[in-house]
């Protein structure tokens, strides 16, 4: 099973899930966290730099100061972001290497609310790029299929706060990056396994 989490820009009004820009891409593998996958994203066809990046997200329907909010708080960085079919094939390279291919011949990728959010920004990414899912693959919403099952009845179901009340152990996590709500991801699937 892989874990993943997508940081995007915050869209204007009537921009669809599969139209977002995606900024970062994290991913870790369930069975073994310690093998991860984090990228930033140039989500545009345009040369980014640290000067017109924010430009070239508003051009592409972004709106501006809650995005250039999240870009900061996420630590993106435009000249380490790369464009997004190199993404996106780096990012199915990965799943394809999960180590649960050697006893499965499903590949799950599991994201949180990932039914609604995750799973529909990069389907309409790949469709933009030329690319698809590989063939194995089955989705998995930790939100809907494990959270609400799992621990029925609960104020909320937001992964931080499932998070803080089922792995205190693992709070070093630094929330809404990719990469660590990824690995936190990982965890409350553990605890709820």
């Amino acid at each position: 099973m892989i874990c993943y989490d997508l940081e995007t820009a915050i869209m204007g009004a009537g921009i669809k899930r599969e139209q977002q820009l995606i900024l970062e891409i994290g991913a870790c593998d369930a069975f073994n966290p310690s093998k991860t996958f984090h990228c930033f994203v140039n989500p545009s066809n345009q040369l980014i730099t640290k000067s017109n990046f924010m430009d070239v997200f508003v051009a592409n329907g972004a709106r501006e100061y809650p995005t250039k909010r999240h870009a900061f708080n996420i630590g993106y960085d435009p000249l380490k972001a790369i464009p997004l079919r190199d993404a996106l094939i780096q990012f199915l390279t990965f799943i394809n290497q999960s180590d649960t291919l050697d006893t499965s011949d499903r590949i799950v990728l599991c994201a949180h609310n990932g039914k609604a959010f995750d799973d529909r920004i990069v389907s309409g990414s790949l469709q933009r790029t030329g690319l698809k899912w590989p063939e194995k693959l089955v989705f998995l919403d930790s939100y809907r299929e494990v959270a609400k099952k799992t621990w029925i009845g609960k104020r909320s179901y937001k992964l931080q706060n499932l998070h803080r009340n089922f792995c205190p152990e693992n709070s070093n996590l630094k929330w809404h990056t990719a990469l660590d709500d990824t690995l936190g991801l990982q965890h409350v699937v553990a605890a709820a396994a």
